[in-house]
């Protein structure tokens, strides 16, 4: 129903996490390969594919754990408030039943 609303309001964190992961990528992507020793790459192809190695696992064992955690902390919140109502409810409707008897 709102349409480009949502669009916009989920363009906006995405753009800026697409940024962030382009600060530290770009730097390595042209730093690392000037910067390894040439004794023990000196094809540059193997420069490129230790590059993007390293890249990698800066993603595999630094972001995504980030990632995991910020939408577990997000799942979390919305369980609570899903159990916080529901234990409403269920007092509402016990109160209920103790004022039939």
């Amino acid at each position: 129903s709102k349409g480009l609303l949502n669009f916009y309001s989920g363009f906006t964190p995405s753009a800026i996490r697409v940024a962030l992961k382009q600060i530290y990528r770009w730097p390595l992507m042209i730093i690392l390969p000037k910067t390894l020793p040439d004794l023990y790459f000196k094809n540059e192809h193997f420069k490129k594919l230790f590059t993007g190695f390293c890249i990698a696992n800066i993603e595999s064992f630094i972001i995504c754990p980030l990632e995991r955690i910020k939408v577990w902390i997000i799942t979390k919140r919305e369980l609570d408030l899903n159990l916080q109502t529901k234990l409403k409810q269920q007092q509402h409707q016990h109160q209920h039943l103790l004022l039939l008897q």
